[in-house]
């Protein structure tokens, strides 16, 4: 009968930890949607930023392809800082066009105005036709890297209801786990 009590132990601890490692991955994850939310409030015209990187669902599939750096509608991707003498063509960045949304699409050229300044030509790996040239001020960050089709579940967490599922289904299973073993405990007792 020892062998199966410690047992048990061993298993309700196992939980225990799982459910404490839920609830803080469920945690951060809140945390930082709520940095999202509230930074996009604050400042509207601008995209939020997480510890230096901004993160971003696509919405539309201009950069899906076969590429091995494509982007596909769903993806959550993440921008970071730009240094405009570093960028070259083959880059993908984001910036912010004429109707205020965010862009990101890959520099297929790059030239001067004849005033020193540098004009990005971009477009999208499934567009037939490159954008309007982009000035240096509207780039918003290059393109690091991506999740895909977890956008949709980014979207959710941000709604009310999403808010509240990450909170209270860690906690519920923190204190399922809890309930569970100390019925147990009671019952060897």
């Amino acid at each position: 009968m020892k062998g199966k009590a410690k047992q048990d132990a061993t298993t309700r601890r196992i939980l225990l930890i799982f459910g404490i490692v839920l609830i803080l991955f469920f945690g951060f994850i809140l945390v930082c949607n709520l940095i999202v939310i509230v930074k996009s409030a604050v400042k509207p015209d601008e995209p939020p930023t997480l510890f230096g990187v901004m993160p971003m669902v696509v919405r539309s599939g201009s950069m899906s392809g076969d590429a091995e750096d494509h982007i596909e509608v769903d993806d959550l991707i993440f921008i970071t800082e730009v240094n405009h003498e570093q960028l070259k063509v083959g880059d993908i960045v984001a910036y912010v066009a004429d109707d205020k949304t965010i862009i990101t699409h890959r520099i297929v050229g790059i030239q001067s105005d004849g005033q020193n300044e540098l004009l990005f030509i971009t477009k999208g790996d499934a567009n037939n036709a490159p954008d309007a040239p982009v000035t240096k001020d509207r780039l918003i960050g290059v393109y690091s890297w991506r999740i895909p089709k977890i956008g949709r579940l980014v979207m959710f967490m941000q709604t009310p209801l999403g808010i509240v599922l990450a909170v209270g289904v860690p906690v519920a299973i923190f204190f399922a786990i809890e309930f569970v073993g100390r019925r147990k405990d009671k019952k060897r007792n």
